[in-house]
C-alpha cells in the first residue's frame, strides 16, 4: 500500500504511477459458453452455408439409402431379388 504523503490525492504532478493492470486471460471454452457454428436467430451457418448445407442433406440422403437397402433384398412384388447377382445365384441353386 502507498504510503499516506504518496496517495492519490497529492497534485498530479506528484502522484505516483499507477500499477499496470495484469491482463485477463481468455475465457475457458466450454460446451456451454463456445461460439456455435449455426445461428438458430437467421437459420445459417456463420461460415460455408451452401457447401455445409449441401453436405448435410448428401450425408442424410446416403444415410436413408443404407437403412432402407439394409432391411430390403427381396421384392414381394416383381418375386425376384432387387440384386441380379443374388438372383442369378439363386437360380443356379435351384438346379
Amino acid at each position: 500500500t502507498l504510503r499516506y504523503q504518496d496517495h492519490h490525492w497529492a497534485p498530479p504532478g506528484k502522484r505516483p504511477e499507477r500499477e499496470k493492470t495484469p491482463e485477463k486471460k481468455p475465457p475457458q471454452l466450454t460446451s456451454v459458453n463456445k461460439p456455435r457454428e449455426f445461428d438458430i436467430l437467421t437459420n445459417r451457418f456463420k461460415e460455408h452455408h451452401e457447401q455445409r448445407t449441401r453436405y448435410e442433406a448428401d450425408e442424410e440422403r446416403k444415410a436413408v439409402v443404407d437403412k432402407y437397402w439394409k432391411g430390403r433384398d427381396f421384392d414381394p412384388i416383381k418375386v425376384r431379388f432387387y440384386n441380379h447377382e443374388k438372383e442369378d445365384a439363386y437360380w443356379q441353386a435351384q438346379g
